[in-house]
């Protein structure tokens, strides 16, 4: 499924190396100023554009970032959860009972995620606290290897006859 609208234009993504409280959108425009940065890097054989560096200051901690651009063919999509009406279809007791006994994590009763219509880039901006990741870094590399993985569980299985 692919989005129609051409309302609104691509949303960039950023990759932070620390969590926030908040879920949802934010006032990106606002709360988030990205300077581009002139320093000169390293060229590498990965998903890293080599030209596209960003600093930024967050909550007084200088960010560096480097621009990641995923591969042709691939997709971004936000999802937002939402509330659902309370039916019993498909209640299943013991998975109720399962839930109870995992105290760490809430469980969000009664909600489904759907796709937004925000649009997501192709690139998005991978983030270190006072020096920009290198090509190297463990999160390019959990991507590509996720890509492999998504290509190999979607690639159907010849069945004999």
């Amino acid at each position: 499924m692919t989005l129609e609208s051409t309302d609104k234009p691509a949303t960039m993504s950023h990759l932070f190396p620390f969590t926030f409280d908040k879920e949802g959108p934010v006032d990106a425009e606002t709360f988030l100023s990205v300077t581009p940065s002139t320093a000169t890097i390293l060229k590498s054989n990965t998903f890293v554009d080599d030209l596209a560096r960003h600093s930024t200051v967050i909550m007084g901690r200088l960010l560096q970032g480097i621009e990641v651009t995923a591969p042709s063919g691939l997709e971004g999509h936000v999802w937002q959860q939402e509330a659902v009406e309370n039916t019993n279809d498909g209640y299943d007791e013991d998975y109720e009972e399962h839930q109870s006994d995992n105290d760490d994590e809430p469980v969000a009763k009664n909600s489904v995620w759907s796709r937004t219509e925000t649009k997501v880039g192709d690139s998005f901006i991978l983030w270190k606290k006072d020096i920009a990741p290198p090509a190297t870094d463990p999160r390019i590399h959990a991507l590509e290897s996720w890509i492999t993985i998504a290509d190999t569980i979607h690639t159907p299985i010849p069945i004999k006859h």
